[in-house]
């Protein structure tokens, strides 16, 4: 049974001062009070990992973004003086920018200029309607005005006809297993990338009593594994929670002490893949015929 995490609403806002940091903390607290999503502002984050885990991955996975830019000195040149933002918060207006505009993720958005910023370059096109602001409070009310109208997602716009053609593209190549690691290869056909979230494996009579043989998330502590569109043979290696063979052994299906390492059983098992696409979540199932060894390697016939 798929669990659909709260999804989250990217909160960009200067650091440099503590008052800078309880905006942030504030705005995340009113995203999560009035609104169906979690507020998430990602405190401190200097490392590779950080940045990777706490920001390029919470904006992909966020269903909105709220931009707060406070002044970061002047710059002079060409007989002017202009007041400047952070570039890091820059970055994150990209990138945000590039989702909705290329990956057609588009997110609900709020954006706010300390006043006497300049708006230049790509901020100019790519912040919808920017408001000045004079005091935190000036953005904390403007936002208690806003955020209950954030009721859904933007992208949640798949029919079912659409996610059914989408699961209708994917494909499972092969399984490798040996607890507690599991390879899937996968296909997608469809015209847009999928994110791949978790696996289970299963088994049953003829599609009934199904019995959960194991699950698996994504190996090295990722949350999920990105299989582009029209894409073939992409190999996602997953941690799993049981030991598969063991489970089917448990259950009868194949020998408990099958004669050697060598031996084998033959056996059908249900694959069941989560995934998101566009922003929706779902659940991809095809049955795969497996050898099962003595050893614990289990692998696709």
């Amino acid at each position: 049974m798929m669990t659909e995490q709260k999804k989250t609403v990217f909160i960009s806002c200067g650091q440099s001062a503590e008052s800078e940091k309880a905006l942030g903390r504030k705005t995340a607290q009113l995203v999560t009070g009035l609104t169906p999503f979690e507020g998430y502002f990602a405190e401190n984050q200097t490392d590779l990992k950080g940045v990777t885990e706490s920001i390029l991955n919470r904006l992909y996975d966020s269903v909105g973004f709220i931009a707060i830019m406070h002044h970061r000195g002047t710059v002079t040149g060409n007989d002017r003086t202009i007041t400047r933002a952070s570039v890091w918060i820059e970055q994150e207006i990209a990138i945000a920018a590039f989702m909705g505009q290329v990956l057609k993720r588009p997110l609900r958005t709020a954006s706010y200029y300390q006043e006497g910023i300049q708006l230049e370059g790509v901020r100019q096109f790519i912040l919808l309607n920017p408001k000045p602001f004079k005091t935190s409070e000036d953005v904390l009310v403007d936002l208690e005005a806003v955020l209950p109208g954030w009721t859904a997602p933007l992208y949640e716009s798949l029919t079912p006809h659409q996610r059914e053609a989408i699961r209708r593209k994917l494909a499972i190549v092969r399984i490798d297993a040996w607890h507690p690691r599991l390879t899937i290869w996968v296909t997608n056909r469809a015209e847009f990338r999928v994110s791949v979230k978790s696996v289970s494996l299963w088994h049953g009579h003829n599609g009934q009593n199904q019995k959960r043989l194991s699950r698996g998330v994504p190996s090295e502590g990722r949350k999920s594994v990105e299989v582009g569109p029209n894409t073939g043979n992409t190999g996602i290696a997953f941690a799993t929670d049981e030991d598969p063979m063991l489970k089917l052994q448990s259950l009868g299906v194949v020998d408990r002490h099958l004669p050697d390492y060598s031996s084998s059983d033959d056996v059908d098992i249900e694959v069941r893949i989560e995934f998101e696409a566009l922003g929706v979540e779902d659940e991809f199932r095809e049955a795969v015929r497996v050898r099962v060894r003595g050893s614990g390697h289990i692998e696709s016939l």
